[in-house]
């Protein structure tokens, strides 16, 4: 009796710590396959759960930011190729002006021009993006350009945006968490509207005679169209500049982020593997501790 008394204290606490030591390399084994320092945010200390959720919140909110960017850069980049052709038109249909006022025979040519350059700038305007039509403002669903139901230009013309069926709302794209800014333009803004206007006096105008009143007005126009159009190109080169910008800081604040993430949830899987190994052995001399404690009787040494 006295015997199994006397080793059992001992016996008690070596299983004890043996059985700590088995939970430890049960931990460091779901780590090192896992490589995460736990499976769960109930395992993590307070501080570093807070910390962990604050970051992938952060992370979440950086990866929309970058989301919208990326298709402002599209939409932007598609609407820059499109007024670059409604520069081109205008620079021909000028030279057909020029030409009208200055040669003869070439005042039939001019309204078969002025047909195509509408026909072009309708479908330009028309452009639609992944779904959505560009140059409607916030209208995006349908088509914001209609130039047949324009009449002929009296002459001096006025401004006519009875083509237009779209919003004079600008698209919004966030740079970050706390600035917006808007880009693109409209069917409807000035420069688009004279371009339109040239191409619909040049179409219709007399030419037999020649009505210099509207040829004038017509290469006028164009020249502010151009002129506007190139203005609109330079916005749209600017904006496509920040968001340029704007990407970049997204994704070097995801970079961030991602190492900071993988500081609170990941472990160092060479480190772990050294630390089972030492718990290995630690264990291997518990369990012969164990071995000799219980083959032992007090009555031994009596």
């Amino acid at each position: 009796m006295l015997a199994r008394v006397a080793t059992y204290a001992l016996n008690s606490k070596l299983l004890d710590s043996s059985l700590k030591l088995q939970s430890r390399m049960a931990e460091k084994t779901t780590q090192q396959a896992s490589g995460l320092v736990s499976s769960s945010y109930a395992d993590l200390d307070a501080g570093d759960t807070t910390r962990l959720l604050n970051l992938q919140s952060s992370y979440s909110a950086s990866l929309e930011v970058s989301s919208g960017l990326s298709t402002a850069s599209s939409r932007i980049d598609v609407m820059y190729s499109a007024v670059d052709d409604m520069v081109d038109l205008m620079t021909e249909l000028r030279t057909y002006l020029s030409s009208a006022s200055t040669s003869s025979g070439s005042e039939d040519e001019l309204a078969q021009e002025g047909e195509s350059v509408l026909s072009s700038l309708q479908q330009l305007l028309n452009t639609k993006y992944e779904g959505r039509y560009l140059f409607g403002g916030t209208a995006t669903t349908s088509a914001p350009v209609d130039l047949s139901v324009l009449g002929t230009p009296s002459i001096p013309s006025s401004e006519d945006t009875s083509y237009y069926s779209g919003t004079s709302d600008l698209p919004s794209v966030r740079l970050g968490t706390d600035q917006t800014i808007t880009y693109g333009t409209t069917g409807n803004s000035e420069a688009v509207e004279k371009a339109i206007r040239a191409a619909k006096i040049a179409a219709t105008m007399s030419t037999d005679p020649v009505d210099s009143d509207a040829l004038s007005e017509a290469y006028d126009l164009a020249s502010e169209a151009l002129n506007g159009l190139t203005v609109v190109q330079a916005s749209l080169s600017i904006s496509a500049s920040r968001v340029e910008d704007a990407e970049y800081r997204e994704e070097s604040l995801q970079s961030t982020l991602g190492t900071s993430i993988t500081d609170v949830s990941q472990v160092d899987v060479a480190a772990v593997a050294t630390q089972l190994s030492a718990y290995e052995t630690q264990l291997k001399a518990s369990y012969s501790s164990i071995a000799t404690v219980q083959g032992l009787s007090l009555l031994d040494y009596l």
